[in-house]
């Protein structure tokens, strides 16, 4: 019914591990590599114009083995359009709007959408996980020439919640409550050169991040009773993960060849602290009132990772023969 619509979107293909998958927005890599093959955001379902998703047989351009999603935006078309919804089914609501048109006739197009999800997810016998999800977005298309366009994106994906990790074996005051967002400024231009070179750039900026806060609060001592059930509190965890992308794709076409090649560059931060309750002591009861203690310290995580890559391939068509090759560089 939607109510797992607050949660990562766990999915694996042909024995590719979930490490392996990526994801793309307007065909630019957003990954989240602090948990290598998530989504850095949640998203309002009716502000793509279609989903993409490859599983096997993926070409030179696609830098893991994974399952590969490409999440492609509605942009604004030269009729004005637009579209409201309305979803309710008990524990879910979903409701928004997007519209679109030409700002200036046959140059400029405009599009942009509001959404908000609401969730309550309650597992047997625990408390209930809620999670409100809103969503904005807003896409700016320019045509200079008849040969060269240029776009502008803007994304925002903000989660609240409360109850994270509710279940069975975790009582309220041992569960998160989550605050954070992520933002997405994106920007590029495709230009034509003739009728054989087809060259396109796009760059974008993701800021992420994230809260968890312990209900039970941070003075509470954490401890698990001797029916495995966490009491007290949880640590606090607080993330931050900026990324810079940048890509530069063209296409060429000879006779029976086309031919593909390209560069990127991105680079991903991940700044993330940990705070545990109490003193720090985390007590396990093994049968009352026998008890193993464990001491866990405050830590703190800052990490930035490089990716550079290039490819080259090439798709040669003779009669109903088709042959591709390439080959693909990544540091």
């Amino acid at each position: 019914g939607g109510v797992e619509s607050g949660r990562q979107a766990n999915v694996q293909a042909k024995g590719a591990g979930f490490g392996d998958n990526t994801w793309a927005l307007d065909g630019l890599t957003i990954t989240d590599m602090a948990g290598a093959g998530s989504s850095p955001a949640h998203y309002d379902f009716d502000t793509f114009q279609e989903i993409q998703v490859t599983t096997g047989g993926a070409d030179v351009r696609n830098p893991t083995p994974g399952v590969q999603t490409n999440l492609v935006l509605k942009s604004g078309t030269s009729a004005f359009r637009g579209s409201a919804r309305g979803y309710f089914a008990g524990d879910y609501k979903d409701f928004g709007v997007e519209a679109g048109g030409p700002i200036a006739k046959d140059r400029v197009w405009g599009w942009g959408s509001l959404g908000r999800t609401d969730t309550t997810r309650t597992p047997l016998i625990c408390t209930a996980e809620e999670t409100t999800l809103d969503n904005v977005s807003f896409k700016l298309t320019g045509q200079a020439t008849p040969a060269a366009r240029a776009h502008v994106t803007y994304f925002r994906g903000d989660k609240d919640g409360s109850g994270r990790d509710a279940g069975p074996l975790v009582t309220r005051e041992a569960t998160h409550n989550e605050t954070g967002s992520t933002d997405i400024v994106k920007g590029g231009a495709d230009v034509a050169i003739g009728n054989h070179l087809f060259l396109s750039a796009r760059t974008a900026h993701v800021a992420t991040d994230f809260t968890l806060t312990p209900q039970g609060g941070a003075a509470a001592q954490w401890y698990v009773d001797d029916a495995g059930v966490e009491r007290g509190s949880r640590d606090t965890y607080s993330t931050d993960r900026p990324q810079n992308t940048l890509a530069l794709d063209a296409n060429a076409f000879r006779g029976r060849h086309e031919l593909m090649f390209g560069f990127a560059w991105r680079k991903a931060t991940v700044d993330s602290t940990a705070a545990y309750p109490g003193n720090g002591v985390i007590t396990y009861h093994t049968q009352y009132p026998s008890m193993v203690a464990v001491v866990r310290r405050d830590r703190a995580v800052a990490a930035d990772g490089v990716y550079t890559s290039a490819y080259v391939a090439d798709t040669w068509t003779q009669n109903r023969v088709t042959v591709q090759f390439g080959a693909r560089w990544a540091d």
